[in-house]
């Protein structure tokens, strides 16, 4: 983990490490205009780190900023942490936030940041996405092959798919600035020319008991992965000797870490718990993660999502 995301390791404080990890953890796909690492960003900008730092030992300025949200949706706490980090980190300069593009009255879609690029000298129309999906084998009868296929990657909740939410990104919003609409929406800012980003993060949850699984066609080689496996499964396989945490939506970004072993689960609790919150199938899948014992404190072991057993990833549209 350190040497895929060298400072994480140092930050302590909960938002300080989801703020890192949205900007610079690896990306779910191996698109050619995904951001670019924090090395490279720090060759160029060496106060980053310090900036970082400054706001693990003191977060309040970023928590009252997540404070203002009025949602609880996971990619809109995801869109405000970048914007802290285009308004305050030093590298850009942030323009506008949720540009919606119209022709006549029909919305055409929405910019969700356009800034300077310190580093660049340059324009950037950046789109920003946090995702979790499910790999389900022999969704279109190609056993596990079909994992190779985006379109067998499906949102826990069942409303989402990784095909389809790939190609909106690329084809519809990242396109948005070769419309004319698109064009003259940027030009009302000022500006005539825009590069493209994409940061597109989360984790790939793989199926459980299966080996030699694909990836998906176009993925990036160091995205996160994780486990999903119903709950019977996961209770006749449960390891006696570990410990968990059950996490909540906020939590499911950077890696989990806290030095208060009275917060973790035994395995015998999460059991309980397990059996009693999927007696109803209708409850939706959990995200839970085993912990592990690291110097002074407990860190992230492996990501697990948790569905009901009959859970068969179809999708709700």
């Amino acid at each position: 983990l350190g040497f895929l995301m060298p400072l994480l390791p140092r930050l302590k404080q909960r938002a300080a490490r989801d703020l890192y990890w949205a900007c610079f953890s690896h990306d779910l796909m191996a698109a050619d205009c995904n951001v670019a690492p924090y090395q490279q960003v720090l060759n160029c900008f060496p106060h980053l780190e310090r900036w970082f730092l400054d706001i693990d030992a003191d977060p309040a300025h970023l928590t009252d900023h997540l404070a203002q949200l009025k949602s609880t949706r996971l990619g809109l706490y995801f869109e405000s942490l970048w914007e802290y980090y285009l308004r305050y980190a030093g590298v850009a300069e942030l323009l506008e936030k949720n540009l919606q593009v119209r022709e006549g009255k029909q919305t055409l879609g929405e910019y969700d940041f356009i800034y300077y690029c310190l580093r660049r000298r340059c324009h950037i129309h950046l789109e920003t996405a946090v995702k979790f999906y499910l790999g389900v084998p022999d969704s279109y009868g190609g056993g596990v092959g079909d994992l190779a296929e985006t379109k067998a990657w499906i949102g826990p909740a069942c409303r989402d798919r990784l095909d389809i939410k790939y190609d909106a990104l690329i084809a519809r919003q990242l396109s948005l600035s070769q419309t004319k609409p698109g064009r003259e929406s940027l030009q009302r800012l000022g500006v005539e020319n825009v590069s493209k980003e994409l940061a597109l993060k989360g984790v790939l949850f793989y199926p459980a008991l299966m080996s030699e699984l694909p990836s998906p066609r176009g993925y990036a080689h160091q995205h996160k992965r994780g486990v999903w496996l119903n709950v019977s499964q996961f209770i006749k396989g449960i390891d006696e000797a570990s410990l968990w945490q059950v996490l909540q939506r906020r939590q499911w970004c950077s890696p989990m870490l806290t030095d208060d072993e009275a917060c973790l689960l035994s395995s015998n609790t999460l059991h309980e718990k397990m059996s009693t919150y999927f007696f109803d199938s209708k409850n939706p899948p959990i995200q839970i993660t085993s912990m592990k014992r690291m110097h002074d404190c407990w860190v992230e072991g492996r990501r697990y999502f948790i569905v009901p057993d009959d859970w068969d990833g179809d999708l709700k549209r």
